[in-house]
């Protein structure tokens, strides 16, 4: 028969105690974490793989700054080849929507530039550039799967090509239904988002 230790499973609180007490803090992480004992019990980066999101939620700041230190050159590598078109966009959906009735009419009773900018303009700027924004959302999931590659990081990109050369056929319709549930997603959120942005489509 097991004997009733102190850190035996059938005395939970005893071990937290124990454990509590018995913990020496060596910089401020830590010290938070002896604070809050249910966060010394989660395993280490076990939940899901996402390392930002666990080293946020358990506090490890020193882990957080070092992974994204370490995601500056691949997302950049993700992102430079789109982010000059959003603000070109931008730009001329602004100039454009300046010339209409609505923001003229605005600026003729005094109201300043800047304020028929951001008031009247920018709504109706945003609607051509949020559906460029979801086009390009679906270029960057294509395009993770190279980064991930070139840069050694685990993802769905890396275990796509690992799924391909192993001839992993579940695992390749699994994926793809993946895909396809995350463009799906990002329509509907691209869809709403005009709903906020004008809200006469609500009555259209």
């Amino acid at each position: 028969m097991m004997a009733k230790t102190p850190y035996s499973p059938k005395n939970p609180c005893k071990f937290t105690i124990q454990t509590t007490r018995g913990f020496k803090p060596k910089d401020y992480e830590d010290s938070i974490l002896a604070s809050t004992p249910i966060l010394r019990h989660i395993p280490t980066m076990a939940w899901t793989g996402f390392y930002l999101v666990e080293s946020l939620v358990r506090l490890r700041l020193a882990l957080l700054a070092d992974l994204l230190a370490h995601l500056v050159l691949p997302a950049t590598a993700l992102a430079l080849p789109l982010a000059a078109i959003v603000p070109r966009l931008l730009k001329s959906s602004l100039a454009e929507a300046m010339t209409q009735d609505y923001a003229l009419m605005a600026a003729a009773r005094g109201f300043s530039r800047l304020h028929v900018l951001i008031r009247e303009a920018l709504r109706n700027a945003l609607i051509p550039t949020v559906t460029l924004s979801g086009v390009q959302f679906t270029f960057l999931l294509g395009g993770t799967v190279l980064i991930e590659r070139i840069f050694g990081y685990p993802g769905i990109g890396n275990l796509a090509i690992g799924a391909v050369i192993d001839r992993d056929l579940p695992l390749i319709q699994g994926l793809i239904l993946t895909f396809a549930i995350l463009f799906i997603l990002t329509n509907l959120a691209v869809d709403f988002s005009y709903v906020l942005l004008n809200p006469r489509i609500r009555h259209g």
